[in-house]
Formats: C-alpha cells, structure tokens, sequence
C-alpha cells in the first residue's frame, strides 16, 4: 500500500475515463441549466483539473444551492463521526450531471393528485399510501395427470435379445424366443416327452403348450446344473402350476402395439390393475399387489 496521502491519492482508476470517452468535453455540458433545488450527481471528469472536487464527493448526490458563473454549489451530506453534516462544495459543472433520484417521487405525486381530484368528483375517500406486495394468489391447475413410473425389475427382463430367458415367465419366453431358438425347443421337448413317456407311461399335454415349454426349460436348466436326473423328480409340481396359472390367465393382442397384454390373474380387472404396455419392442414388467399379480409385455408377434 503506498504511504502518500494526498489530495488524489488512490485515484489511479477512479477518476480515469471510461473506455471510448476520451476526447473534448461535449458542448452539452456547458449548456445545461441548473436550479438551485435541483439534485446533481457529482461525477469527476478526470480531464478537467480546475475545479475538481474532493475524491470523497465523488458518486454523491446532493441538491444545488448556488449557481455561479462556471460552477455549481452542491450540498452534499457527509457522515462525520456519530453525526451527519451537510458540507456547501462548489465544483465546475463539469463534473456534474442532473440526477434521476426526484423522478419517481415527482410521477407519484403527479398520480396521487389526480387520483384525489378523482375520488373528491365521487364522494370517496382514498389511501393513497404505498402497500408492499402480498402473496402471489392462488389458482388450479388443471389438465395435469399423474403419471406412475416404475423400473422393470431386472429378473423380468434377462436379456431379451437372444441370451437365457429363464427369468420371464413361460409364455413370455417362448414369444421372446427367435425362430432357431424355438426350434430347438421343440426339438428337446419331443426327445425329453418321448423319454418321460417310456419312463413314466403318462404324458399330459395343455392346450397352448406350457407343459411342453415348461419341460423344455427345465430340462435347458438342469443341464446347465448337471441335475439332468433329478429333473422328473420335481417336475410334475411345476407343470401343474404353469397349466394352471395360464389356464386362468387371458391375452388380449393390441394391433396399434403390435403386443400382448396379459393379466395373471382375472382379478386384475376388477380392481383395475391392468397394466397397460410399454410401447417399447420387447419390453417386460411385472405388477404385484394385494390383490392380484399383472405381467405385461410388448413384443412383435410371431410370423
């Protein structure tokens, strides 16, 4: 920090010229009228040195009290100490400039009479006072929806697009599957039928072929388990299961869609917990309330 303390010290910046404002001083200047009563911002113009106010004035504004030949008596208020003192400067009206801090009283008080001319012609009394602004009002909002999203659980959708399709359910599988993959399928499961008939001597068959697929996919998980032997031992639960729940369950095609909508249990439509499809090719989820269990899936169909 430098030691001197003079009259314009620290002044570098302060009184240098904004940027593009160098040159001579505008005419206008010198011929704008002041009054005294006026208020006038002090703004030091650094290029003119005669008449130059003290670096505390500057940015003040005060209200004129004199006018002169080429300068202007301002009063400015000043805090000295624990008092405010009014302080009579007279700088060149170069580096003043009238100053728009009256212009809003001036309109308000322009309004306010004409609004008490008004109420006077009626008969009423009026406040005409300033109230600060409340609360915004209230409103409805109307036309919005409520919109539920949930994730698709991650044992539903096991990777749709040619991998393992052990985490869907049975008839979503065999739709999921390309027509190589079913192919294969039914392949296994007339092997593994004609295996089970010898050994057992009974064959049950459903009407859309869920024994069949379930038998397939088992047969597909105990190999991978090297189970293959256990398989028939616990097989004949999970075959009557899978003919049950699709005996109870009901698809209903969408062409728009182009998927199946499919709903576990006829509960479902009574306590409208149908699921609608996620118009995403090969998209799946699954729904488990109190009162029913909902799958729901959108593929293409079969050719």
């Amino acid at each position: 920090m430098p030691a001197g303390h003079g009259l314009r010290a620290r002044t570098r910046d302060l009184f240098a010229r904004p940027f593009r404002k160098k040159g001579p001083t505008h005419l206008s200047t010198y011929l704008r009228i002041y009054k005294v009563g006026d208020y006038v911002d002090v703004k030091v113009n650094g290029s003119i040195h005669k008449g130059m106010p003290h670096k505390f004035y500057h940015g003040r504004t005060g209200r004129v009290w004199n006018v002169t030949k080429r300068a202007i008596g301002v009063e400015v208020n000043k805090q000295v100490g624990n008092r405010i003192i009014k302080k009579r400067i007279h700088v060149r009206v170069e580096h003043v400039q009238p100053s728009r801090c009256h212009e809003e009283i001036l309109q308000r008080i322009k309004r306010n009479d004409q609004l008490k001319a008004e109420a006077k012609a009626e008969g009423k009394i009026i406040s005409t006072k300033r109230q600060p602004e409340g609360p915004k009002p209230g409103f409805m909002v109307e036309g919005a929806t409520l919109e539920t999203v949930t994730p698709i659980p991650y044992d539903v959708v096991n990777d749709l697009k040619g991998g393992e399709y052990l985490g869907l359910e049975p008839e979503l599988q065999w739709w999921c599957c390309s027509a190589e993959h079913r192919m294969k399928i039914l392949s296994a499961a007339i092997l593994f039928l004609a295996i089970l008939s010898i050994s057992s001597g009974l064959a049950i068959f459903s009407d859309n072929g869920s024994f069949i697929y379930s038998t397939v996919m088992l047969l597909h998980t105990c190999s991978d388990a090297n189970v293959l032997f256990a398989c028939p031992l616990f097989s004949f639960d999970l075959f009557l299961g899978a003919a049950w729940g699709f005996t109870e369950a009901h698809s209903v095609w969408i062409p728009e869609h182009r998927c199946y909508e499919r709903t576990k249990s006829r509960k479902c439509d009574s306590h409208e917990c149908m699921h609608k499809c996620s118009l995403k090719p090969q998209g799946a989820g699954r729904c488990t309330g109190n009162h029913c269990i909902c799958t729901f899936y959108c593929i293409e169909p079969p050719k």
